[in-house]
C-alpha cells in the first residue's frame, strides 16, 4: 500500500512481511523537496497498536478532530491530523537503532505532507489485510 503527497512529490508506503508468529511491515518514505531528496526504509518494522489505530482511524474519516497515532518500535511511527477544514497531513518518523559499533546509532527520517482525504480508507485496507494479533 502506497500512499502519495498530494503534489506526487512524496509518498509512504507499507508492505505486510508477517506470518502467525511474527508481524511485520517494511516502512519506506521518499520525499523530493526540489532542492533536497530524503528517503528512508525499515524492512523489519513492528507496530504496537495497529487494531486501536484502526479504530482511531475509522473515526477520523469523519471527525478530524481526532489525530490517530500508529505507534512502532524504535519510536517508529505514523500520525494524521487535520490543520484546516479539508486538508490531511501524514506525519511520519521511521526509526532504527544499530548496535554494531562501540555504541548504539540512531538513525531517523521524520517528515509530513499533505495527502487526498480520500486516500484514508487505502491506508485502512493495508493495515485490515494484515494478519495482526
Amino acid at each position: 500500500m502506497k500512499i502519495r503527497s498530494i503534489d506526487n512529490k512524496a509518498w509512504l508506503s507499507l508492505r505486510y512481511f508477517g506470518n502467525d508468529d511474527y508481524s511485520s511491515y517494511e516502512i519506506e518514505a521518499s520525499i523530493d523537496i526540489g532542492h533536497g531528496h530524503f528517503i528512508a526504509k525499515n524492512s523489519d518494522q513492528l507496530f504496537l497498536n495497529t487494531k486501536a489505530f484502526i479504530g482511531v482511524l475509522d473515526q477520523f474519516i469523519v471527525n478530524r478532530t481526532l489525530e490517530p497515532r500508529l505507534y512502532g518500535t524504535y519510536d517508529t511511527y505514523i500520525r494524521l491530523y487535520s490543520p484546516q477544514l479539508n486538508v490531511v497531513m501524514l506525519a511520519f518518523s521511521i526509526r532504527d537503532t544499530f548496535c554494531g559499533y562501540t555504541q548504539s546509532v540512531d538513525y531517523a527520517l521524520n517528515g509530513a505532507f499533505e495527502i487526498n482525504p480520500e486516500d484514508l480508507p487505502l491506508l485502512k485496507a493495508g493495515l485490515n489485510d494484515a494478519r495482526y494479533c
